[in-house]
């Protein structure tokens, strides 16, 4: 598997055990998880937290220009406050 991919899997389990295990607190918070995503895979995870952790707070953070203004457009739409 590449780099990308575990990254992925090990994000997965993450996403999973939030859902699993964080149901009280219900925030996220992630540093720089994508940098070593393709565009394609940073715009399905942008559009992953918002239609399925909808109803988190998330901390999102990044180092990246392009992922930021990817993720924002993505949120706006939906009243997500973004800094």
């Amino acid at each position: 598997m590449s780099e990308s991919h575990v990254n992925c899997l090990g994000l997965a389990f993450f996403l999973a055990s939030v859902k699993a295990f964080n149901k009280r607190n219900k925030f996220i918070v992630l540093d720089d998880v994508i940098s070593s995503f393709d565009r394609p895979h940073r715009k399905r995870f942008a559009n992953l937290l918002t239609d399925k952790f909808s109803d988190y707070q998330i901390i999102l953070l990044t180092h990246e220009r392009e992922f930021f203004e990817l993720a924002a457009s993505d949120v706006k739409s939906k009243g997500w406050l973004i800094q």
